[in-house]
């Protein structure tokens, strides 16, 4: 859309006619009226298609040329670092890219996904400074993209693996409350309520894991359709 704002004002200021305040002074040749500032106008068009072009093609290449490229870029040292198993390379680039997408959920949550890798994958419960990277990297992805049901199931399902390989308290909560968020957000997913059913089960909250497990039921039977619930 911005591009295409820059196309139109390029074609506007080619095609106006340019007016200028005041009434033009005239002068006589071989009985031909001139105005005066006929030279200047024609000076300006010239001028101008040669600009608009010009500035039309930076604003392609800034806009829509550049960042594909460098996403491009990023991809391929990604897939290169996780082809080589160097998790430090991999760390970088993936900062790397996520700095250069600053507004994208995308890549933070490939870094949050190679940290939980990297706690996983280790043969003791996971160091902290990782730990804490992975935390950091979650509030980042809300950050980036605000109330959104899916990014919380994907925190979620992090938090679960995390739990499932070292048994930490902390990680179920962390699975929790994303999943109450998703919840909150997305009240009528049958998935999210199946699991909120496990964690508070999980969490000797056996009152509340019957109760959501209910309501996970009764959304099953809707078979998606939940305006049946209305009848």
């Amino acid at each position: 859309p911005g591009l295409a704002i820059l196309i139109w004002i390029g074609f506007g200021i080619l095609s106006r006619s340019v007016e200028l305040a005041g009434p033009p002074t005239v002068y006589t040749s071989n009985d031909v009226s001139v105005p005066k500032y006929a030279s200047q106008t024609r000076a300006f068009k010239t001028v101008a298609r040669l600009i608009v072009p010009a500035a039309v093609l930076t604003a392609f290449v800034l806009i829509t040329l550049r960042p594909a490229v460098n996403q491009k870029r990023y991809l391929a040292a990604i897939s290169n670092a996780q082809y080589l198993n160097n998790p430090r390379e991999l760390e970088r680039r993936l900062i790397e890219f996520a700095s250069n997408e600053r507004w994208s959920p995308e890549p933070v949550i490939w870094l949050a996904d190679s940290y939980r890798w990297q706690i996983i994958q280790n043969a003791k419960p996971s160091p902290g400074d990782r730990t804490k990277r992975w935390k950091e990297t979650l509030d980042q992805i809300r950050q980036r993209s605000g109330n959104d049901a899916g990014i919380e199931r994907i925190i979620g399902i992090q938090a679960i693996h995390l739990y499932q390989r070292w048994g930490e308290a902390e990680t179920l909560q962390i699975a929790k409350e994303a999943f109450d968020r998703a919840a909150t957000l997305s009240p009528a997913d049958q998935w999210i309520a199946a699991q909120r059913s496990l964690i508070y089960q999980k969490l000797n909250q056996s009152t509340e894991a019957q109760s959501i497990g209910r309501q996970a039921l009764a959304l099953s039977k809707l078979g998606g359709n939940i305006e049946r619930d209305l009848t």
